[in-house]
């Protein structure tokens, strides 16, 4: 009897040994076999292994396309386009994220992945947007319109299409596709002009805005925190934000010498001449409630001590670190900043805001403020083009309606079948320049809009119900035949 525990206790202790280096070894062999698949792709340019920093997958890579800059010219110039992927799995669901920009680091060094595949337990794919960071062709021109003229929605498109086609050789069970913010457009856009590319599109906080269009101001001057805090504290939260913004404008000399300079503003920021300081001064003042309600990142509190102190010069310091606290740097409008081909799509045609000074201004004449401003009401439109754009850009860069114009189109057809679900938050002004929401539209369209959400709002955000409500219909998508 001691014989037989003592072979046994020998067998346990031989699989405890064994079984880790069995698990290591199916994967590596499943990473070798990716590696191999990868390489087999069509325009691939290189594939390479990276140390996985997310215990969720099993291994990760970075791979570039030879993708062609103009795809109604593919056999001219090419750029290398770059994707990261997270695996587990040939035969799992595979999300892919459109970003819309740059792929930042955070993506390798911290292992960083979207909501969608941990509640799904898929593949995960990141595909970087053209023209940014590494996916460019050549030096970014912040001078000329030549450079830019590839950097169009429909060549972003076929992008993704391509890519994700290729992609679907490898991991062959269903695919969605989603996005945030802009990466959320750019999901709508490929659910409508390619929708067979994907099995489901999930688009989050996805903006849709005509040429200039200034309807998100109305809502930060009238109703912004009404459904986060109630009307009564809403508008109190209003009144303390804008007092905060008149102080600022009526310190305006003294915050534009420190605002410009450093540590608030990087010595190798660039501004356009075309404009002055105060002309960008103004315009980020106007925004600082945009970006405040937008992320909440600022607590109200901190605005609230500061209308409490006494007016000095360490006051005046004050608001401009809360100003950068708020993440409203005048950095934001220097022309060589990398989200700059975001402005280009902007001014061509994914449509620009109108930073529009009559709200604001109505809001303050209501506390019997007035605002010392730069811009008049026909200047508006005129200096913001001129504060991120060259001269030759404005003469050349021709603004098309035809996206918009195709996508409102898109979402009032009853007929579509494509399995959409359309994430959103009252509370973020990018909502009130987003896609319209028809009572009458495709089956499958499905909108969920979270009453308190701002831009950074998750399924996990809402309540158990309706988070459960989307969850199980996506797993129901996914699992039809």
């Amino acid at each position: 009897m001691q014989h037989m525990k003592n072979n046994i206790f020998k067998l346990l202790n031989l699989f405890i040994i064994v079984c880790p280096l069995l698990t290591s070894c199916g994967k590596e062999n499943f990473a070798d076999e990716l590696n191999k698949k990868l390489q087999s792709l069509d325009n691939i340019s290189s594939v390479t292994k990276l140390q996985n920093t997310n215990e969720s997958f099993t291994c990760q890579y970075e791979i570039y396309f030879n993708m062609p800059l103009d795809w109604n010219k593919p056999t001219e110039n090419t750029f290398k386009q770059r994707v990261i992927i997270d695996a587990k799995a040939f035969d799992i669901p595979t999300v892919v994220e459109l970003h819309g920009y740059a792929l930042g680091d955070k993506y390798i060094t911290e292992g960083y992945t979207r909501e969608l595949p941990i509640l799904l337990n898929t593949n995960f794919v990141a595909i970087e947007h053209r023209y940014f960071n590494l996916s460019i062709p050549g030096a970014p021109d912040y001078e000329n319109s030549s450079y830019w003229d590839a950097l169009t929605v429909e060549n972003a498109s076929k992008d993704h299409e391509f890519i994700i086609k290729q992609l679907r050789k490898v991991f062959t069970n269903k695919w969605i596709a989603t996005g945030t913010s802009k990466g959320g457009y750019v999901t709508n856009v490929l659910a409508s002009y390619h929708p067979d590319t994907c099995d489901i599109y999930v688009p989050y906080v996805a903006p849709l805005a005509k040429q200039f269009d200034n309807r998100p101001f109305k809502f930060l001057s009238e109703t912004a925190g009404n459904k986060l805090y109630g009307e009564i504290r809403g508008k109190e939260v209003r009144d303390e934000i804008l007092k905060f913004q008149l102080y600022c404008f009526d310190n305006k000399d003294d915050l534009i010498d420190l605002l410009f300079s450093e540590p608030y503003c990087s010595k190798d920021a660039r501004f356009r001449s075309a404009v002055s300081h105060e002309n960008i001064f103004d315009i980020n003042m106007l925004e600082f409630s945009y970006i405040f309600w937008q992320y909440q990142r600022l607590d109200i509190t901190v605005i609230e001590d500061f209308l409490k102190l006494e007016d000095t010069a360490e006051k005046v310091k004050k608001a401009a670190d809360i100003i950068i606290l708020n993440d409203t740097s005048v950095e934001a409008f220097r022309y060589n900043k990398p989200h700059y081909p975001y402005y280009v799509t902007a001014l061509k045609e994914m449509g620009n805001l109108h930073y529009d000074f009559t709200y604001i201004k109505e809001q303050a004449s209501a506390l019997g403020k007035t605002i010392n401003i730069s811009i008049s009401k026909e200047q508006e439109i005129e200096v913001y083009t001129k504060m991120i754009y060259s001269e030759n850009q404005l003469k050349n860069f021709v603004y098309s309606d035809s996206v918009y114009n195709h996508l409102v189109e898109w979402i009032n057809d009853t007929t579509i079948k494509t399995k959409v679900i359309m994430i959103n938050g009252l509370e973020d002004p990018w909502f009130y320049v987003s896609i319209p929401q028809p009572i009458n539209r495709g089956e499958n369209i499905r909108i969920y809009n979270h009453p308190t959400g701002n831009h950074t709002v998750q399924i996990t955000d809402f309540g158990d119900n309706t988070k459960n409500e989307i969850l199980n219909l996506l797993n129901t998508w996914l699992n039809e035949k």
